[in-house]
């Protein structure tokens, strides 16, 4: 039953390719107020090397702040491609089935 939310997720920028495994969070629903891009979280632990990001903004149950994010060319999640949205770093690891990252809930509908 758990694999039904488990995905298979490749972060595309500039000639890097990176391979992820993310779970999706019905919860998450993290956008950039501003172009209402869709955030995926990635844990700090991940590696990233990327040059272009923006801070957006976010309010979570009992705190707000703001997320670093970066532009990535396009994001293809289990052979489906998402090309609007952003990937925020996380503050903290995850520790939920060895994901490397969280999709935003309005994946749902095109997974």
């Amino acid at each position: 039953r758990m694999q039904s939310i488990i995905y298979s997720v490749d972060l595309y920028q500039d000639e890097k390719v990176y391979h992820l495994k993310g779970m999706l969070d019905t919860g998450n629903q993290l956008k950039d107020p501003y172009t209402g891009r869709s955030v995926i979280l990635v844990s700090p632990d991940v590696n990233l090397v990327m040059d272009s990001f923006i801070y957006v903004p976010y309010k979570a149950l009992n705190t707000e702040g703001i997320i670093k994010c970066y532009k990535v060319d396009r994001v293809i999640i289990d052979d489906v491609l998402f090309s609007k949205c952003l990937v925020g770093i996380s503050n903290e690891k995850f520790h939920l089935f060895g994901v490397d990252c969280i999709l935003p809930s309005i994946f749902k509908e095109e997974l």
